[in-house]
């Protein structure tokens, strides 16, 4: 995730551990994962994923090695993945290898500050070996807005439009970073809920888990994950975020009807999951109505959750439908803005 890499490279920083962060800077055709995606390689240890195989493999042995000389300080290499590593993928990939040292603290502290306030981030890396030792950082605070997360830009500042352009004519590489993970309203802490509380941790997402009943949450939750013992459900729903995702599965179904029609009546949920049966929704659809709830608002309704032709009602499966067909939502939502 992306605070993940971030909070990770600080420490290595901190404690003066070398290390290397390895991005996927652009692709042409197929390739295991999407310009943008990184991980963190040091002598010991590998930090996220570019996608596993030859190709993460043959990064992290190159990282290693970089690491042993003395410079360069900032590497790119392409890598045709047929070709060169034997990936059924067959599509081109541009790597590169970018040292961490004391320096770049403030620019990691910079991207963090401003991705927990909310704001986008603009990310420019020199690539004129005259510049600082190899690479000149500089980072632009603000909605700054490339589609791509990663573009490369030429000497006057302009995007490159080709994904993988000679590299003598990049001046720069720009990284847009914000923090688009789906924000998740989680009511109910019964089998579901902690089966799905259990997948978030390790999802791109942040949750709000709320329940009124103390001693339904773990002693430990994800670091993703905040755990909120209140019997005022409803009013959380008045304070979440704008394009929220909400599962509804709580152990009261008037209670679940209250929430449901609080997520409806704001109409801005990218997806509003109720647990439940088709008898349970038909009884919840005439009550909205009855209330004055608009048809169109009735569709944007979930119920019953993930995976409608699953046979298998153990919370697990449960859990692990709805939360696929939550971030299919998510995704939907993010391509459209």
């Amino acid at each position: 995730m992306m605070d993940d890499w971030i909070s990770r490279a600080l420490d290595l920083v901190r404690r003066g551990e070398p290390a290397m962060i390895v991005t996927v800077c652009a692709v042409e055709g197929s390739a295991p994962r999407d310009s943008g995606a990184k991980m963190i390689v040091t002598g010991d240890d590998l930090i996220g994923s570019i996608g596993g195989g030859a190709l993460e493999l043959e990064a992290c042995l190159r990282a290693r090695a970089l690491l042993a000389m003395p410079a360069p300080d900032l590497v790119f290499e392409d890598y045709p993945l047929g070709p060169a590593l034997g990936q059924c993928c067959g599509g081109k990939v541009r790597i590169g290898f970018d040292r961490l040292g004391a320096g770049d603290a403030a620019w990691l502290l910079q991207i963090a500050t401003a991705l927990s306030g909310g704001e986008a981030v603009l990310l420019e890396t020199a690539l004129a070996p005259e510049a600082s030792g190899g690479a000149k950082r500089r980072v632009v605070c603000g909605e700054a807005g490339e589609d791509a997360p990663v573009c490369f830009v030429d000497a006057a500042g302009a995007p490159i439009a080709e994904a993988m352009p000679p590299l003598e004519d990049c001046a720069a590489l720009r990284e847009r970073f914000a923090d688009e993970r789906a924000r998740v309203c989680l009511f109910g802490a019964g089998h579901v809920g902690r089966a799905m509380a259990h997948l978030f941790e390790a999802l791109p997402v942040r949750v709000t888990w709320i329940d009124r009943r103390e001693g339904q949450f773990p002693d430990a939750c994800g670091a993703n994950l905040i755990a909120d013992c209140t019997d005022r459900e409803v009013e959380r729903v008045s304070a979440a975020p704008a394009g929220a995702c909400y599962f509804v599965m709580t152990h009261d179904h008037q209670l679940d009807y209250a929430l449901v029609k609080a997520i409806l009546d704001r109409g801005d949920a990218v997806y509003c999951g109720l647990i439940g049966s088709a008898t349970k929704r038909a009884r919840f659809e005439r009550r909205l109505r009855r209330a004055g709830m608009e048809e169109a608002r009735l569709g944007d309704l979930v119920c019953p959750i993930g995976g409608r032709g699953l046979q298998n009602k153990s919370p697990a499966v449960i859990a692990l439908a709805a939360v696929y067909e939550m971030l299919l939502a998510h995704e939907a939502r993010r391509k459209e803005s």
